[in-house]
């Protein structure tokens, strides 16, 4: 498991928690930029979940926000299938399954962003 404290490298990940740590960076990183691109909303709140908590939601199979849980975007889907298809590297399609789940989860909100911290906190204690 990652250590927030920041003395894991990724070089000391597990090749699952790489996988996980490059779906995290797909849907913060990756998804942000091409929302920005396609002018869409972004979340410049600074409340996006770390990646402790992804791990954390990603791990507890629970759906997060019924709302929101649905099968990945198809630009998404495309994107990470191209590059396994180019690179022939079935890394991508570890990342492709763990981004899909987050998608399921409800994890990945309307622009295709990580929803943020407070959503989830939110969410949750509405189900409870």
């Amino acid at each position: 498991m990652y250590d927030p404290s920041g003395t894991t490298s990724i070089s000391q990940m597990s090749p699952q928690e790489k996988a996980l740590f490059a779906a995290y960076a797909q849907l913060t990183v990756g998804n942000r930029a091409q929302a920005e691109i396609d002018g869409l909303p972004v979340n410049n709140s600074g409340d996006q979940l770390t990646f402790t908590d992804f791990e954390r939601d990603m791990n507890d199979h629970k759906v997060i926000d019924q709302k929101l849980a649905r099968n990945v975007s198809s630009q998404v889907q495309n994107e990470l299938t191209r590059d396994q298809t180019m690179t022939g590297n079935p890394f991508y399609g570890t990342i492709l399954n763990l981004v899909q789940k987050a998608y399921q989860l409800g994890l990945v909100d309307q622009n295709n962003q990580l929803v943020s911290r407070s959503q989830v906190l939110s969410d949750y204690q509405n189900s409870v």
